[in-house]
């Protein structure tokens, strides 16, 4: 042994043995010390073991908190791949670095939405033009406008004060002639470009359009030119008109609403100016119509039925000169005396035509020969745009009807109930010939047929027909070698027993009685 204190470790006997030693200070004496191996080493193996217990359960609860927070952590990353998979069938398969398929994942959504925003952005101009569309109508919640959405929309308002101008386009064939709606479409785009410059030089604002004929201008003033507001939209108006009839050869007529503060008021003004539009029927086309220059208009018209039954009365006895004086006088009293309003003009059209209707129903099928087979006088009607048009269209028909009546009264009524006569002497043996077979043939209305045939011959259709075959039985009783109900079969009648009771009510005796007086 070389170093004093340091165990020696030995073999005795084949049991492993511990010896150390240590020398006193105080004699010098060595003090030699030997034992066994596991005696020796009995409290250092007692605490290894503890330390690899320890370790052991130190790498079980290591574990299992490591497999606990890995699966609580990776859980949720891996909700969100197996997210973004079902999303992106193509990538179906599980990857081996689920970062690196978030991070593409997110490089890819990126692009598309830079993509997705280049074509909103291109879409834009159809996104304003149906949200402006929407707000002139009041068909927009102004409380869920917000500064975001208006800027998405490139839409900028510089204060609350709004006005609406209507430009209704009448006629543009002095421009082209192409009707097409790619002609239509350039007009449109010309007023409205015209329009946000003449608007833009005097405040903000954007031209809409609302269908194939009519532009809205969506006027916004700063609140500073509030008292100005007005007569900036008479410049506006004016400058607009000049410039569309002058370089681009359309008429165009304007209406004009009143100035509103408060986004929820704007479409306030696009109601009146639309009120002022209908006012084109007594200003006619390429006009400027403020909707604060409209008079009060009187609320009701004067048609009463005494004056129907007029109109009804000189119409039917073809009275061409009372017919003109008196539709004459309604125009007078109701457009140029006074002013009525369209929607109590529109209603006076439509009673006159009623009027017509009255006149012209038991005509029917008649009435055809004046106006032709699809004759609708309310579309007719609708399609005059002035007060003046519907005025002659409404003459014409009214005067039409009365040279007809005039001129059918001579010969045409007794060519007509001479053709029926006629037709009935020649079937007056086929039982089912009758009022309505008749009227079917020269194809009237049986009840037109019964009166007008009355009117011409002074007698009713039935008891002609009646008389007709009456008298040809009565020529037939002559040949005794016939019998009664051959006569009836004879003369329309289908056996003998209605053929005798016929005979006897006209006759005012039976056909055997008739037959022994010859």
């Amino acid at each position: 042994m070389t170093t004093k204190g340091v165990p020696y470790e030995y073999k005795d006997h084949g049991e492993e043995m511990m010896l150390s030693y240590t020398v006193s200070e105080q004699n010098g004496w060595k003090y030699v010390h030997t034992m066994p191996k596991h005696v020796y080493l009995e409290r250092v193996q007692t605490l290894k073991n503890w330390m690899i217990t320890l370790l052991l359960i130190c790498l079980a609860g290591g574990g299992a908190a490591i497999t606990f927070w890995v699966h609580r952590n990776y859980a949720p990353l891996r909700g969100v791949v197996r997210a973004l998979q079902s999303e992106k069938p193509a990538r179906a398969k599980q990857p081996s670095n689920e970062y690196e398929f978030i991070r593409e994942t997110i490089r890819m959504t990126i692009h598309e939405e830079r993509e997705l925003r280049n074509i909103l952005s291109r879409q834009t101009p159809v996104i304003q033009a149906s949200f402006l569309s929407r707000f002139v109508r009041g068909h927009v919640d102004v409380a869920r406008m917000t500064e975001e959405s208006l800027q998405f929309m490139e839409i900028r308002l510089i204060s609350d004060v709004f006005a609406v101008m209507l430009i209704d386009i009448a006629d543009f064939s002095r421009f082209s002639t192409d009707q097409s709606e790619r002609q239509w479409a350039l007009i449109r785009f010309i007023i409205s470009n015209i329009g946000n410059e003449l608007i833009r030089e005097r405040g903000w604002g954007y031209s809409v359009e609302l269908d194939q004929h009519r532009v809205a201008l969506l006027v916004n003033f700063d609140r500073e030119r509030r008292a100005e507001a007005e007569k900036e939209l008479d410049v506006i108006a004016a400058r607009l008109k000049e410039l569309i009839e002058q370089r681009f050869k359309t008429y165009i007529t304007l209406a004009i609403g009143d100035v509103h503060e408060g986004m929820d008021h704007a479409c306030e003004s696009y109601f009146e100016a639309l009120s002022a539009l209908d006012y084109k029927m007594y200003r006619g086309h390429s006009s400027i119509i403020r909707y604060r220059e409209i008079a009060e208009a009187d609320r009701h018209y004067y048609y009463p039925i005494e004056t129907e039954i007029q109109l009804i009365n000189f119409t039917k006895s073809g009275d061409v000169d009372n017919v003109d004086k008196l539709i004459g006088n309604l125009f007078h009293a109701h457009f140029s005396q006074r002013r009525i309003t369209p929607e109590l003009g529109r209603s006076l059209f439509t009673n006159m035509v009623s009027t017509l209707w009255k006149i012209i129903n038991p005509m029917d099928p008649l009435y055809r020969e004046v106006f032709g087979e699809k004759f609708d006088p309310l579309k007719e009607l609708s399609s005059c745009p002035t007060v003046e048009e519907m005025k002659v269209q409404i003459r014409d028909w009214f005067l039409a009807l009365c040279h007809y009546l005039n001129a059918s009264r001579s010969g045409h009524s007794r060519q007509l109930s001479e053709r029926i006569a006629q037709y009935i002497e020649q079937h007056y043996g086929d039982d089912s010939l009758s009022l309505t077979t008749i009227a079917e043939h020269f194809q009237l209305t049986p009840q037109y047929l019964s009166a007008f045939f009355k009117k011409q011959t002074g007698m009713n259709l039935t008891d002609y027909l009646t008389r007709v075959r009456i008298d040809e039985a009565k020529k037939l009783m002559q040949n005794k070698k016939l019998t009664f109900a051959q006569i009836a079969n004879q003369v329309g009648y289908a056996n003998d027993i209605g053929f005798i009771r016929v005979f006897k009510k006209y006759e005012g005796t039976t056909p055997g009685k008739y037959r022994e007086s010859l």
